[in-house]
């Protein structure tokens, strides 16, 4: 695909149409396979992190959000739910979630939530 804007003989001007499930940055490739290294141990620190709120219910109906907006990618991505105050969601390259509870008490529906995760995908 090219990238408005971009000129053709760049590196970075054709990129592919969709990531494919499972992907994993190549060797070769050591910055983007440093970020996912870098997200990857955010993510198990968060897993032992007093602001993960344990909530396996709710962490399995944010996913189950995120698996009707994205089927192809649904085994690749972890929904963690993290008690912060603040209106706010990330997603990171290696597919870990972030769903602050701040964003949760701002919802006013499901279609709001799916909204914002659908953005985070």
């Amino acid at each position: 695909m090219k990238v408005p804007g971009i000129p053709p003989n760049w590196p970075s001007a054709e990129l592919p149409a969709e990531v494919p499930p499972g992907y994993r940055p190549p060797a070769e490739k050591e910055v983007e396979r440093g970020l996912w290294m870098q997200a990857d141990r955010l993510e198990e620190a968060l897993r032992s992190s007093r602001y993960h709120v344990r909530d396996p219910q709710m962490e399995g109906y944010m996913h189950d959000i995120v698996c009707k907006l994205a089927p192809l990618y649904c085994d690749d991505i972890r929904v963690y739910l993290v008690r912060i105050a603040d209106f706010n969601a990330t997603m990171a390259p290696n597919g870990f979630m972030q769903v602050w509870t701040g964003l949760l008490l701002r919802m006013r529906n499901e279609a709001e939530l799916a909204a914002v995760l659908g953005h985070e995908v």
